[in-house]
Parts: C-alpha cells; structure tokens; sequence
C-alpha cells in the first residue's frame, strides 16, 4: 500500500532542477543588463560624434576663400598635421546660457571640462584631404575629417584621460567612429 505524496528524493530532483532553472534565469538576466549597458553607451557615443560631426560642419561655414581656415574654430586644428589624432580645442562661451564645447563628455553625453570627476567619453578628431588646395589650385578644397569617440571597458577601472596618443588599446578602450566630409565656403561671384 502506497502513501499519498512525494518522498524526499522526488523533492530533491525537483529542487535541483529549479535551481538549475533559476541560475540560467539569472545568468541571462546578468547578461541583458550588460548588453543594455553597452547599447546605451553606443548610443550615446554615437550622438557626441553627430554632435562634433554638426560642430564641424557650422565650423566649416567660417572657412571661407577670404579668411581660409584662420577664421574658423576647429578645422584650424588642422594646420597641426594631416592624420594626426588630435584633441578639438575646448570652447567656453562668454555668453549664457551657451554651453561649453569640449572634447570630454560625462556618461549622459553632456560637455564637461577636462579634469572633471566625471569623465567618461572623450572626442579626437584627424583630418585628410580629399581636394588638397596645394595640389589643385583653383578648386573648391574639401577635407575628411575623422571623428572618434572613445571611453574605458567596464572592466577596467580606469577613465580616459582624453590622451589620443598614437592610438587607443582596443583591450581597455571601446570607441565609435564616424567620418564627414566638409568643404569650404565660397563667398559671391
């Protein structure tokens, strides 16, 4: 004669497999939270490189065949060298409310200044060109201008210091790149 229930074994293969169970849960849930991390920081980084790409393309206005490349803010920037990374030059409006324009970002996406506790993503730019003014004089010159935004692992403990150096270590940093084309502005016939 058989009694009605479970005995201890059944009990005990029914709590191994929901443990089993819950741990995959868990583990799962572990991982869509880092995936939503890293998709926010992809986004958000894609944004400071259309916000630079915007930056340089109003910049780019400045670049008349008057004034070359003197009158603009950042395209100046690249007198310093063709296809070197480089820092853009911070801009502090002398104006409020108009916000500073960096090259540091805090992990919303917003302008800070270097040296802030908050960093978390920094802007490097190189420029090329695409109608080299020197080599074909008369033509309206255009430039490439390459735009990186980068930020640190969230395995590695350490926040960028905005150091472009000869390049970034793919093992601690993770960036997102985005390349315009801006041509200069030719005033009146």
């Amino acid at each position: 004669m058989r009694r009605a229930g479970f005995t201890l074994i059944e009990v005990m293969m029914a709590l191994a497999v929901l443990t089993v169970a819950a741990g995959a849960l868990i583990g799962t849930q572990m991982l869509t939270a880092r995936s939503n991390t890293q998709a926010r920081q992809i986004t958000i980084a894609t944004e400071i490189a259309q916000t630079w790409a915007e930056r340089l393309k109003l910049d780019a206005v400045s670049w008349t065949d008057i004034n070359g490349l003197a009158s603009t803010t950042w395209l100046i920037d690249s007198t310093l060298g063709m296809n070197n990374w480089i820092n853009p030059q911070t801009v502090v409006a002398n104006v409020l409310p108009a916000p500073t324009r960096s090259f540091a970002f805090d992990r919303y996406g917003r302008d800070i200044q270097l040296g802030g506790t908050d960093l978390f993503y920094c802007v490097a730019y190189r420029f090329n060109w695409v109608v080299d003014p020197n080599l074909a004089p008369g033509s309206n010159p255009a430039m490439r201008v390459d735009i990186r935004v980068f930020w640190p692992r969230e395995d590695t403990a350490t926040v960028p210091a905005c150091d472009v150096g000869p390049g970034l270590n793919p093992v601690l940093f993770r960036s997102v790149g985005l390349p315009i084309v801006v041509k200069r502005t030719v005033l009146g016939t």
